[in-house]
C-alpha cells in the first residue's frame, strides 16, 4: 500500500505491530507494550482498507480450514495404542482445502452449459515458497493426487511464490488469520464481538472449516471416501451478509 509505505501485507505482522508496522508505533523501540487508542485506530484502518483492496480482485471465494489443536491432540493421544498417525496441522488443513477446491470444479465443469472440454477450468494450488513447508506440500499434493482421484481431476502441481511479492498469498494469509480470529471469538472468548475485519472479508468468503474432534475423527476413519466428506465436517458460520456468487 503506498499510502502507507508498505512493501506487503502479513496480518500477523500488522496485529503485533512488528517489522514493518514497527514504524507507526508510539515507541518503536519498545515493541512489547499495549496499543494505545492511536495505535489501535490506525491500525484497523490500515487493515480495513488493506482488505477493500483485496476484494477489489474479481470473483474471490474465500475458503477456509481452521483446526482446534486440543481437540487434534486429544485424537493423536487416542490413536497412538492403534498404531494410528494423523496428518501435521499445516498439512490436514491444506489436504482439506484441496479437498474443497477439487469438488468446486467438478461441480463447476460437470455445469451442463460448460460441458465442453475446451470450457471446463482448472486449478494451480499456489504455496509460499517456505523453507519448512514448500517441499512438504510437493509430497502432500502427490500423495493427496495418488487417494482422491475425485477431487483432484482438475488441479494441477501446486506452484510457490514469495508472500511478500504475490498479492494473492497475502490475500489468503489475511483470511487465515481471521479464521483463526473468528473460531477464537466463537468456541472460547465468545465475549468478544465479531471483528470488523471479518465483517468486510464476509463479501469474498465461501465456506469456513472447523475441524473438532468429531470432524477430524471422521476424516480419519474414512480417508478413502473424504472427498465426500462435507457434510460431515463442522462449518464456522459468520453472518454472512453479503452475496457471492460461488454460494449459489
Amino acid at each position: 500500500m503506498e499510502k502507507y509505505e508498505l512493501e506487503y501485507f502479513k496480518a500477523s505482522e500488522l496485529n503485533a505491530g512488528t517489522r514493518q508496522f514497527a514504524k507507526f508505533r508510539d515507541n518503536p523501540s519498545n515493541l512489547d507494550c499495549l496499543f494505545s487508542r492511536r495505535e489501535k485506530e490506525l491500525f484497523g484502518k490500515i487493515k480495513t482498507e488493506s482488505i477493500d483492496i483485496f476484494l477489489e480482485f474479481g470473483h474471490v471465494a474465500g475458503i477456509g480450514v481452521v483446526l482446534v489443536l486440543p481437540d487434534y491432540y486429544r485424537l493423536l493421544e487416542e490413536y497412538k495404542p492403534l498404531g494410528k498417525a494423523l496428518p501435521a496441522p499445516y498439512l490436514f488443513c491444506a489436504n482439506i482445502m484441496m479437498m474443497e477446491i477439487g469438488v468446486m470444479m467438478n461441480e463447476v465443469n460437470d455445469d451442463l452449459r460448460r460441458n465442453k472440454v475446451s470450457q471446463r477450468g482448472v486449478v494451480r494450488p499456489v504455496f509460499d515458497s517456505h523453507k519448512t513447508y514448500s517441499g512438504r506440500s510437493k509430497l502432500m499434493f502427490d500423495e493427496f493426487v495418488r487417494k482422491n482421484e475425485f477431487c483432484s481431476k482438475y488441479l494441477l502441481p501446486p506452484h510457490y511464490e514469495n508472500d511478500k511479492d504475490y498479492v494473492v498469498l497475502q490475500i489468503a494469509d489475511n483470511l487465515a488469520y481471521e479464521c483463526r480470529r473468528l473460531l477464537v471469538t466463537s468456541d472460547f472468548d465468545t465475549h468478544i464481538p465479531e471483528r470488523m475485519a471479518m465483517k468486510r472479508l464476509k463479501e469474498g468468503i465461501y465456506r469456513i472449516y472447523k475441524l473438532n474432534y468429531d470432524g477430524l475423527k471422521a476424516i480419519v476413519e474414512n480417508q478413502p471416501e473424504n472427498a465426500f466428506l462435507r457434510t460431515s465436517i463442522g462449518l464456522l458460520k459468520p453472518e454472512i451478509q453479503n452475496e457471492n456468487p460461488f454460494r449459489r
